[in-house]
């Protein structure tokens, strides 16, 4: 087996500014980008093997140049949140840049490889691939809004590590973003990215007057002095499970679900709720994110807006009725909650709803409460900095926001054999963490018995893995 002990040298941090001088300004948030629920940092890693036929090109430094010549496109970014009456947020463009820094690892890529699933969370040594990471609310304004870090391995391979500020950016526009520096590191002669970057954070204005037309139950006044301490966050465990394709197809079929996010939102929310001691008349409460970029009926945000364009619904069920009633009828309220959200006029209502709030509502949470953040349209492993396509892409840990074990994510992945399918990235406590995975294999090994293909568990209950955090 190999070895995942090894030992990270990371170098002093710098800051990497946009290679021209760029506008003073200040940029206007919507009130989707600046809301309660979006003020955390997620981060994000690509994991690289040396390219066939081996390079001498050292990654940070390509990295490092084509982050400045971006920036001068993105230059919002290499800002800092500012601040404003009522405690809105604005973007200053400074031009004082992102945090960036350079590590080596006295180990080859394959320490980072799980037995069964490959590259996939939790990475060894996480801590040390990315410092900066940032649990909940903390030092969101008059900081870097992107934080990154670029570890070379002895093998010649690398890891490309950053967190980004939610309020800037959500996950399809730091693909974007990403995409347009590994774009200008492939091809240094570029004078500009293919896609250019719009902000147009204006098209999302509230209408005046607000017109509340739906009722927002994802949002919930903030418990006052509710803050978590950074241990409450390392207690959890990360865990991850990867579901083949046929399999997914299949858990499909059972719930009756016409979406692959429908049913496996349904599948983790059931499982979770199912081991972590509600009560039968308790409210279970699950919320996931509504792209609003391209609404039917509605102008479609312009090509290049990279900012927080999603709305998080919630449903809301009896516990007895979710844990005791088929699969098919939580992924029918999911489905339905989605079509309600996928509306032009609940953008419009969201947007009103958190002006007349004035930023004093929060996404709900709580232990009732569950997130599922969907990646899986989101290509990060095909993100290509010369180095070919990463060996994992997506988000580096679950958890994310300021409620410990809230978020899970749902990310595609492709196995070293080639095989497809989507892999669940989540935290839990660790004494029920067991059982959670033990209703998962149930439900699947149910529905998959005497079909064809494997069901591949990272972390499975037999072989946990505590949090490198």
């Amino acid at each position: 087996m190999v070895s995942r002990n090894f030992t990270v040298h990371v170098a002093e941090p710098e800051l990497v500014s946009p290679e021209k001088p760029i506008p003073h300004e200040f940029k206007y948030l919507s009130n989707i980008d600046d809301q309660l629920g979006l003020r955390n940092h997620f981060p994000i890693v690509h994991i690289y093997r040396l390219p066939r036929g081996g390079t001498s090109t050292d990654p940070a430094r390509l990295i490092r140049r084509a982050l400045s010549h971006a920036l001068m496109y993105y230059y919002p970014l290499a800002g800092r949140l500012r601040h404003t009456e009522n405690g809105k947020l604005v973007v200053e463009c400074t031009g004082e840049g992102i945090l960036f820094r350079e590590a080596d690892a006295d180990a080859t890529i394959e320490q980072l490889r799980q037995i069964g699933t490959g590259f996939v969370p939790p990475f060894s040594q996480w801590d040390r691939l990315l410092v900066d990471d940032v649990y909940g609310s903390l030092l969101v304004t008059d900081s870097p809004l992107l934080r990154m870090q670029v570890t070379r391995f002895a093998c010649g391979g690398f890891v490309l590590a950053y967190t980004v500020n939610h309020c800037a950016c959500d996950a399809a526009g730091v693909l974007q973003f990403i995409t347009a520096v590994a774009e200008l590191a492939r091809n240094p002669q570029l004078s500009n990215p293919s896609l250019i970057p719009v902000w147009s954070r204006e098209l999302l204005i509230p209408r005046n007057p607000p017109c509340i037309s739906f009722c927002h139950y994802e949002y919930e006044n903030p418990e006052p002095n509710k803050i978590h301490d950074l241990s409450d966050f390392h207690l959890q465990i990360q865990s991850s499970l990867f579901l083949p394709r046929a399999t997914i197809s299949t858990i499909k079929t059972l719930a009756k679900a016409s979406a692959s996010f429908d049913a496996v939102a349904a599948l983790l929310w059931r499982s979770r709720t199912r081991v972590i001691g509600l009560a039968d008349t308790d409210i279970a409460r699950l919320l996931f994110a509504v792209d609003i970029r391209h609404l039917r009926g509605a102008l479609p945000l312009p090509k290049g807006y990279y900012g927080a364009a999603i709305v998080s619904p919630s449903v809301s069920v009896p516990v007895q009725d979710l844990c005791q009633k088929p699969l098919s009828y939580a992924a029918s309220k999911i489905a339905m909650t989605k079509y309600l959200a996928s509306q032009p006029e609940y953008r419009s209502s969201v947007i009103d709803y958190l002006e007349v709030c004035q930023g004093k509502v929060g996404l709900r949470g709580g232990k009732e409460a569950f997130a599922v953040s969907d990646h899986s349209k989101l290509r990060y492993a095909d993100v290509d900095f010369g180095w070919g396509r990463a060996m994992y892409g997506g988000p580096g840990r679950a958890g994310t926001g300021s409620e410990p074990g809230l978020v899970a994510s749902v990310v595609s992945h492709r196995l070293e054999n080639g095989e497809e399918g989507l892999l669940l990235i989540f935290t839990m406590a660790s004494e029920v963490l067991e059982a959670f995975h033990g209703e998962v294999w149930e439900t699947v090994a149910a529905i998959t018995e005497g079909k064809n293909g494997t069901v591949f568990m990272g972390n499975s209950s037999n072989t946990l893995v505590r949090s490198a955090l």
